[in-house]
């Protein structure tokens, strides 16, 4: 499965940053849409129609997003989400939220929470 192997990729990144044995406290809790996507001018996104929310980690400063419709809170360390499943869509949220702040943490990646106000029209009119 694709986010096993994230997962593995993850973890390698996070021991070779030393970052597993660090007592190290992520969050996670669930955004009301207007924390999360701001006030968009179209309306027609799941989390405004309450299927999803978005929850969001938060690594030594940095920010990590990811939607789900199992929301919850969290507070650990790197090793116990290493240690999940991902047998569940809560789990699996709560691995990704984490990745992304992980990886913006460490400088991998950037653009790990969910643009806002016109960013979702403006994002989503552009051809990747």
């Amino acid at each position: 499965m694709i986010i096993e192997e994230l997962k593995r990729r993850w973890w390698k990144k996070v021991v070779k940053n030393d970052l597993e044995n660090s007592e190290v406290t992520v969050k996670v809790r669930g955004l009301n849409p207007e924390e999360a996507i701001g006030k968009p001018a179209e309306k027609d996104f799941p989390l405004y129609r309450g299927r999803e929310v978005m929850v969001q980690a938060e690594f030594k400063g940095a920010f990590g997003q990811a939607y789900t419709d199992e929301p919850m809170y969290y507070e650990g360390n790197l090793k116990n989400i290493q240690q999940l499943r991902l047998s569940t869509n809560r789990d699996r949220a709560l691995f990704i939220a984490v990745a992304n702040a992980t990886y913006r943490y460490v400088g991998l990646v950037t653009g790990t929470v969910h643009c806002k106000d016109t960013g979702p029209e403006i994002c989503g009119g552009k051809n990747f």
